[in-house]
This record gives C-alpha cells, structure tokens and sequence, in this order.
C-alpha cells in the first residue's frame, strides 16, 4: 500500500475536495497496489484527480511522520525541489513566514529563487 500526501492549490483550505479530507490545506490518502478495496479504489481515483488539477502530490513513507501543518516556522526545513508544484512553495514559504497572501502572489520559480538563493549564497 502507497501513502500520499497531498497539499490543495487554495493555501490553508480546510474542507473536502474529491472525497477526501483536508486540514489547513493538506491530507493523506492510502492507495493499494492492488486496488481490491472499493473505498481504496476510490482513493485511487481522487489521486488521479489531484495529480490532474495541480494539487501537491507526494508519496510519504509511512514509517516517517507528517509534519504538523500547523507548526510554527522554524527555518529547519528544507526547501522542495526548485521543480515542485507551486502549492508545495506556498507552502513552504509560509512555515518559513512569508505572508500567505504575499507567497500566493509570486510564481513558483520566483519563490524558488527567493529561497534557493537565499540558501545557496
């Protein structure tokens, strides 16, 4: 079985997209291999539609735990891939305390820069 961790499009979004749960703008989803469950089929689908509509898609490795949506910043993190999604940046650049608005504003590669440079240099 894969577990996901999706993050929305719409920064801090608490509510249900597709099925599925989010709190402050992420949730978890279990996918089988094997997709002989219904409701893990199902998960399956809302996967595919996430994948589809620019949500943050990644596989998490069970024995490593989520990190707390709502934790404080404590610039220990580091940063995505200078190719990840533009939600996966908004929301790393919130818990690095940019302003929600203010990180929704920029493009993914100018908040890539604004942080890889930063970390580079």
């Amino acid at each position: 079985m894969a577990k996901f961790r999706i993050r929305t499009p719409v920064l801090g979004f608490t509510g249900v997209s597709a099925g599925v749960n989010f709190t402050n703008g992420v949730a978890e989803l279990d996918v089988p291999e094997d997709r002989a469950e219904d409701q893990l089929r199902y998960n399956a689908r809302s996967l595919a539609y996430f994948r589809s509509q620019g949500y943050g898609v990644e596989e998490i490795d069970e024995q490593v735990p989520a990190a707390d949506p709502l934790s404080e910043p404590d610039g220990s993190d580091k940063p995505p891939a200078r190719s990840a999604s533009k939600a996966d940046w908004v929301t790393y650049a919130v818990t690095q305390g940019v302003d929600a608005d203010e990180a929704d504003k920029l493009t993914r590669d100018q908040l890539a820069e604004r942080f890889l440079d930063t970390k580079e240099g």
